[in-house]
């Protein structure tokens, strides 16, 4: 398996747009994190958001030195088409692994999120009960341990092989000692098993399906009582009973739900099209069938990866749009 690609369109995504885009996620969520810290801010959805902004975080920036180095400074053309093998184990968790662990957990705690809002808006009573700042910590780093667990795997299937056969690259004249992956033994005599278990079960299913469709429902079930507080808003204000505290109450809840609702919106949109790729690209495996070229393959991932990276500085704006307490305790930094 040769790690690293020297397609333009790989070249312009990993060592153009993405390094800034990094670094604009690394700064608007360092701002998040500040602002929902703070006392005043703090309850259990701003405990949730702020796990949520480091986990989006780690995500992005974890292969970027590794973007940087060869990409960004075309130095990928002088290695092609193989990692030089001192880096390589490194390479390949940093890349690879330890990202889609953040990125795992950056689903799972949009779930985890949405499903609070719920128990909020639809079961106050109970949410008091579940929904405290202590327990969501501990289902936060619940999340970060099962995000681990399940992808520990791919820290293991494959052994890395110093290439010592075809040392050149395609536009130097260094030789250089490269590496590739190979598939340990036991994952070949077992890759079909492993391939359903892995990438059918846990990455389509667990990862992909399972979470988008929760938040479908959960996000149906969310517009509908938002459409429900709205119209008891207006019979109050028509009423002019209760008083304007209990108007504002309501308005504050709906401003809320609807900033988050946003989110797992826009969250759905990039997760989705993701999900169909990797149920296309297994189904292609077990029917010996491709569907899609491997270079497409390639493009694919890196296109739709490039959209979720996007999205992640996106919060940012959208928390100071649509909360005024978010976007007052942010200009009170300066």
């Amino acid at each position: 398996m040769k790690r690293l690609d020297g397609s333009s369109l790989t070249a312009l995504v990993y060592g153009v747009f993405e390094p800034p885009i990094c670094l604009i996620t690394l700064v608007t969520n360092f701002f998040v994190c500040l602002v929902l810290m703070k006392k005043k801010m703090r309850n259990p959805t701003s405990v949730l958001l702020v796990a949520l902004a480091m986990s989006d975080t780690l995500t992005s920036v974890t292969p970027l030195p590794f973007f940087l180095y060869f990409y960004t400074t075309g130095l990928y053309k002088y290695y092609l088409p193989y990692v030089p093998y001192h880096v390589c184990p490194i390479y390949v968790a940093f890349q690879d692994v330890i990202p889609t662990i953040f990125h795992t957990c950056s689903i799972w705690l949009t779930v985890t999120l949405a499903l609070q809002r719920y128990l909020f808006v639809c079961h106050p009573i109970k949410a008091k009960r579940l929904g405290t700042v202590s327990k969501t910590v501990k289902v936060i780093i619940f999340v970060f341990v099962m995000s681990v667990l399940v992808h520990s795997c791919k820290f293991f299937d494959n052994t890395i092989i110093n290439d010592e056969n075809d040392m050149g690259s395609y536009e130097s004249k260094h030789l250089i000692n490269g590496c590739y992956l190979e598939q340990r033994s036991l994952m070949k005599n077992y890759n079909r098993v492993y391939i359903f278990i892995y990438y059918f079960v846990i990455r389509i299913f667990f990862i992909y399906v399972l979470p988008c469709l929760a938040l479908v429902i959960v996000n149906h079930i969310l517009i509908r009582e938002m459409k429900k507080a709205r119209e008891r808003r207006i019979k109050l204000l028509k009423m002019k009973l209760h008083g304007k505290a209990a108007v504002n109450c309501l308005c504050e809840s709906h401003t809320s739900t609807m900033m988050l609702v946003v989110v797992v919106g826009m969250f759905l949109v990039l997760e989705l099209p993701l999900a169909i790729f990797y149920v296309i690209m297994v189904a292609g495996f077990y029917l010996s069938i491709e569907f899609i070229s491997q270079s497409s393959q390639l493009h694919f991932s890196i296109l739709l990866n490039l959209l979720i990276l996007i999205s992640y500085p996106i919060n940012f704006f959208i928390y100071c749009i649509m909360s005024k307490s978010f976007r007052t305790s942010f200009i009170q930094l300066f």
